[in-house]
């Protein structure tokens, strides 16, 4: 039980740590840039979903709803987080940025799927 209980607090500060990093580092540039296009921003953040070739806008948020999917469900929000993780490295795998990015949320959806429960047979 123990156990069971360290690998709970781990993943959760693997977890609070990476998404901190994330937010730290992109959550600032959003409000700048937001601030200074205004609402025309909105635009480029929903351009930035369907080209994701050197712009970390489509990675971070779809990494942020996985996150959030986490704490609610496990399984959905580590399936988002994967499939961001895939096609941020298909998109962009010339910069060794974005592999380091998915590495991070990649462990951080690992650690949560590894922690499913399994259905109890009765």
């Amino acid at each position: 039980m123990a156990i069971k209980k360290r690998f709970f607090s781990a993943k959760v500060i693997v977890g609070i740590v990476v998404t901190l990093f994330f937010v730290l580092s992109f959550v600032p540039k959003l409000v700048l840039e937001f601030v200074e296009e205004g609402l025309p921003y909105f635009r480029e953040i929903a351009r930035s979903f369907v080209d994701w070739h050197d712009d970390p806008t489509a990675f971070v948020l779809s990494y942020l709803l996985g996150y959030i999917l986490l704490w609610w469900k496990a399984l959905p929000g580590s399936v988002l987080i994967i499939l961001a993780c895939i096609l941020s490295v298909a998109f962009n795998l010339d910069n060794m940025g974005f592999l380091m990015f998915s590495l991070l949320a990649l462990a951080v959806a690992v650690l949560y799927l590894t922690d499913l429960k399994k259905p109890q047979k009765t």
